[in-house]
């Protein structure tokens, strides 16, 4: 996890110094796919290896997928170059984003709370009459729900507008969440399963993708550093709400609470302004 920590940030940063404002929505739309095409393939290839390599085989050979993106990176990605700037620290560069990307960096913390674990999505679905053996195979049409639709949704953000689309993600967990709350029988959970992969595609894509709208180009690899910090630091209070909800009370109150809580963010998201403003000094 300290790895996905330490590449998040730059590697988002890199992206928006590489695309046209314009197509930042594609951009990360196209990103968000791959990078969860990945993470269904590679665990059925290591599926299909396992039984000629075993445990060290397989991660012998997982390394070399890395290794080919580690030398294309270096070798072949070429970072617009910049101008030197005073060193400062972290909270300094925090204080000088503009006004509206601290605010939607809130406003994003606060919805995180609201996305606990898929794997109380996985829980509801087994009350719901899924049987274990095929949580599985839902977990694989979350993912590819995702992967199909990531880019589509960026591209249409960049038409209507990311804010647009990002609410619309945002108001869809709610009512998938609700949806969870009071579902009766497995098909209507691998339906709203269906609606989860297309919501975590637009948050995903748009959460990302709105960042460089708001704040400067200079700020921006602080800028994803604070999302994403926002987003990771409310990550554990969110599964641990939900599963003090589900204990205490049955498994219907975490998903209504978080469908409240995410209705509540896409209206505070209504709200933002689009126009970067200046921090106060």
């Amino acid at each position: 996890r300290v790895g996905k920590g330490l590449r998040t940030s730059p590697r988002d940063a890199l992206i928006a110094d590489s695309v046209e404002a314009g197509a930042l929505g594609k951009a990360y739309g196209l990103h968000r796919s791959m990078d969860t095409l990945g993470a269904v393939v590679g665990p059925l290839v290591a599926f299909a290896l396992f039984p000629l390599l075993w445990y060290r085989g397989v991660f012998l050979f997982s390394l070399l997928p890395g290794a080919i993106a580690v030398l294309i990176l270096i070798f072949l990605v070429k970072e617009k170059p910049k101008g030197l700037r005073k060193e400062t620290k972290f909270l300094m560069d925090f204080k000088s984003l503009p006004r509206s990307l601290k605010l939607f960096i809130l406003i994003a913390g606060l919805f995180n709370l609201s996305n606990f674990s898929y794997a109380f999505f996985l829980l509801r679905a087994g009350t719901l009459g899924v049987k274990a053996g095929a949580a599985p195979l839902l977990y694989l049409l979350f993912n590819v729900v995702y992967a199909l639709s990531a880019y589509p949704l960026g591209a249409a953000a960049d038409r209507i507008g990311k804010k647009l689309v990002l609410g619309f993600g945002y108001g869809m967990f709610g009512l998938t969440c609700f949806g969870f709350a009071l579902a009766k029988n497995s098909l209507q959970a691998v339906g709203l399963f269906v609606a989860y992969g297309v919501f975590f595609a637009a948050s995903d894509t748009l959460q990302r993708a709105l960042v460089p709208d708001l704040g400067g180009q200079e700020l921006r690899g602080t800028a994803f550093g604070a999302l994403h910090s926002a987003i990771g630091f409310t990550t554990l209070p969110s599964s641990f709400i939900a599963g003090t909800l589900w204990q205490t009370y049955g498994p219907t109150f975490p998903f209504a609470f978080s469908g409240a809580l995410s209705l509540f963010s896409a209206f505070l998201l209504a709200l933002l302004p689009l126009k970067p403003s200046r921090a106060r000094s």
